[in-house]
């Protein structure tokens, strides 16, 4: 980690001359200035406000980093994290990344740089060295339902589980030709769910029917209406599917309409992850249901113990999913 001394020594100035000239708290000759702020850029050294901060006393305030909060379980989980944060005293910062990798790295930074105690953070995955960095200066990190850095705290679900639940559901009730639509397998709950999916379909001898959303920033809707036709047209009778949200669902179901499909009679739909919403369709989604608000307060539970505690061994925590069927199966 860059320090204040690193950049006075290659700057070749004393420390306090280096603090002076950062915090703007007495003259520092201009040439002497630059020469410290072209260090401080070539190093890439970050004032360690958070430090700063605790000295004065925590803050008490976190990060919540997610990305999206329309139609998704990350608006559910958002409401019971802030809601327990507040019972314990804490306010909590709201970023939504759009799972836009720059959004997420400059959300991170600013959170940083702020008083925050600590971060909880749905991952993209490609920012983990910065979380690494964060989590290293101080900054207690739990990664919440995408586990993307193994030595990094985490809370999550069973996706493994889900997905074998569900697609050995569709196998019992006499389902031949069973689609998958994923998310992009590179994410560690995709990747879970392509694994219990694709064991429960060679256990049974039955062929694989995959479409996995291409990147993160895909639209789920459109992708589940369009991935449903390209599996169709893949299966010729597909009377199986399982979908990886709700919102892939909804897209799902439309398309399916669009070709008369009756379901369930024809055709069985599931989601592997699913959110309000789903109850409320014209056509009820069946869906493997998370424990959201566990999962949201022992997230919260966990930073609260890192930041109490400084220095704690890395946390797994996954929590067991339920199958509820509904009208789609």
């Amino acid at each position: 980690m860059i320090t204040l001394k690193d950049v006075a020594k290659l700057a070749n100035v004393d420390v306090s001359t280096v603090s002076r000239a950062i915090n703007n708290t007495s003259y520092v000759h201009p040439d002497t200035k630059l020469r410290i702020l072209e260090a401080v850029s070539q190093l890439s050294y970050h004032p360690n406000l958070i430090e700063k901060g605790l000295r004065k006393g925590k803050r008490k305030t976190i990060g919540l980093v997610v990305p999206d909060m329309q139609l998704t379980i990350y608006n559910d989980l958002a409401c019971i994290i802030e809601k327990n944060a507040v019972k314990n005293g804490y306010q909590v910062i709201l970023c939504i990344t759009n799972n836009d990798i720059s959004n997420e790295k400059a959300g991170l930074q600013r959170l940083r740089d702020s008083f925050v105690d600590g971060i909880i953070i749905v991952g993209t995955g490609a920012n983990n060295r910065l979380l690494r960095d964060i989590a290293v200066g101080g900054l207690p990190i739990i990664q919440l339902m995408r586990a993307q850095d193994k030595t990094l705290s985490s809370v999550g679900a069973d996706y493994k589980q889900a997905a074998t639940v569900a697609t050995s559901c569709l196998i019992k009730q006499g389902c031949k030709k069973i689609g998958l639509l994923n998310g992009p397998k590179n994410l560690f709950p995709y990747e879970r769910r392509l694994v219990g999916y694709q064991e429960q379909i060679r256990q049974a001898g039955l062929q694989e029917y995959i479409c996995n959303l291409p990147t993160l920033k895909s639209q789920y809707y459109q992708f589940g209406y369009e991935s449903t036709l390209s599996l169709i047209q893949q299966a010729k009778k597909l009377d199986g599917l399982l979908v990886a949200t709700d919102t892939m669902g909804m897209g799902a179901i439309r398309q399916l309409k669009k070709q008369h499909y009756q379901i369930p009679e024809e055709i069985k739909i599931i989601s592997l992850t699913g959110y309000s919403i789903g109850r409320y369709l014209e056509t009820t989604l069946s869906s493997i249901e998370l424990p959201l608000k566990q999962i949201g307060i022992s997230a919260l539970n966990l930073l609260f113990k890192n930041i109490a505690e400084k220095q704690i061994e890395t946390e797994h925590k996954i929590y067991s999913v339920k199958l509820i069927l509904r009208e789609t199966c």
